[in-house]
């Protein structure tokens, strides 16, 4: 993943018939720019809970639950909770030093599957609003000053959509609207100005279910569609459809990556970015993940890595699910019964976990440590990123969100409004 100056992009797993209508999809929302702090430091909601879970070195309580995982940048954990408030802690001791009041809560659910902040030259950006019946409610883009807390811009829409931020790159947020009936069409891609929140341009798209960026276009995985659209100005440069469900997208090397799940058929594909053309695929086992960095990893009935030009770098016969966790420090990690971190040159296993579930994977990691979900259960393992030892683990009573790592620490939140902060 990109942390660069330039973008910063969720990692994930998704048209139109007929000419492009970029700049004219229904209601445009409404964009509002403040200079006025709508923050405050003073009087803090949160507190911090009597008993703390073993492994807990701080927790913090919320006025909601906390659904959506917490993000640390820049010596600050930012996470947003039921209560509406967008919350900035200091990750040494969880002491509050700003909180902004969405006016809506932190949603979730159906969608995109992270709606964790996003930080990226200075400024967090935030997605919050709820569910109502099969469409959202409420939902609003916030872009908060990540030191002050003050409100730089808000972007909400008048008629009852999900939004999902996918990424801030070249001054552009980009935004997504979504449902709760997964289709190839029907939905916005909205570009706003990452300074003024304005609406540069709108597209359509489908559900998404995954972004990549590269050569002067955004990808778009839509359900059963892939989806190039350009990021100067919104218009589509091509589409393809897979008979399944989309798997990726990815760029590396100047080339698009992604596939289909189809039981029959599952392919991923090779697409020139400029034309769409297919350059080169895969084809003859099921491929259910892919991620996209200095080589193409494929995850599935078997895990594979192929150079950018279609040649198969090594292949591991053992199967998994390629996560969130991108390439770090050179491993690969991959996720079944077993997480298995795999040396991302030649695939030799580097150490296996056994995992406590029927499914657990790599959901952050660091230079120091790894952690590991399990499926169903509010518990993660932590491991030894070098040898794999377990170092704790932190067992929840309630739900857990995605976690976060930074210099060896976790940060979760969960069901009851804590976010936690956890070492040895």
């Amino acid at each position: 993943m990109n942390r660069s100056r330039r973008a910063v992009l969720r990692l994930g797993a998704g048209a139109l018939a007929g000419a492009s209508l970029a700049g004219c999809l229904g209601d445009p929302g409404t964009t509002t720019t403040t200079a006025q702090p709508s923050s405050t430091t003073d009087e803090s909601t949160t507190t911090e809970p009597t008993d703390l879970p073993d492994h807990a070195r701080w927790g913090v309580e919320t006025g909601g639950p906390i659904r959506v995982g917490p993000t640390v940048r820049d010596g600050t954990v930012y996470a947003g909770s039921g209560d509406g408030n967008l919350y900035a802690l200091a990750p040494d001791d969880g002491s509050e030093r700003w909180r902004f009041d969405t006016g809506a809560v932190f949603f979730g659910g159906t969608g995109y599957p992270d709606r964790s902040p996003l930080v990226a030259d200075g400024t967090v950006y935030a997605v919050s609003g709820d569910q109502s019946g099969a469409h959202g409610d409420d939902f609003g883009v916030y872009a908060v000053d990540a030191a002050s807390g003050e409100e730089q811009w808000s972007y909400t829409r008048s008629y009852p959509k999900f939004l999902t931020l996918l990424g801030v790159v070249d001054g552009l947020a980009l935004v997504v609207t979504s449902d709760d009936a997964l289709g190839p069409t029907g939905e916005s891609l909205l570009a706003l100005d990452a300074a003024t929140g304005e609406v540069r341009w709108t597209a359509e798209v489908g559900d998404s279910q995954g972004v990549a960026i590269g050569a002067g276009a955004v990808y778009v995985a839509a359900y059963r569609r892939l989806y190039a659209i350009d990021l100067a100005d919104g218009t589509e440069r091509w589409r393809r459809d897979f008979e399944g469900g989309t798997v990726g997208p990815g760029f590396a090397g100047d080339t698009v990556f992604a596939g289909s799940e189809d039981y029959d058929s599952p392919a991923v594909h090779a697409f020139d970015p400029a034309t769409g053309e297919v350059q080169w695929s895969v084809e003859g086992w099921a491929i259910t993940s892919l991620l996209a960095a200095d080589a193409l990893y494929l995850g599935g009935e078997n895990v594979a890595s192929y150079a950018p030009d279609g040649t198969e770098r090594w292949r591991h016969d053992a199967g998994g699910l390629i996560g969130r966790v991108p390439v770090t420090a050179g491993t690969l990690y991959v996720g079944s019964g077993t997480v298995t971190a795999l040396s991302a040159a030649d695939s030799s296993v580097r150490w296996t976990f056994d995992v406590d579930a029927e499914y657990g994977a790599a959901e952050a990691a660091d230079d120091r440590v790894v952690a590991v979900t399990r499926q169903g259960q509010p518990v993660l393992d932590v491991l030894d990123v070098s040898s794999g030892d377990r170092k704790f683990v932190f067992e929840g009573e309630q739900s857990l969100t995605n976690p976060d790592v930074q210099d060896g620490r976790v940060f979760v939140g969960d069901e009851s409004g804590t976010v936690y902060a956890l070492d040895e």
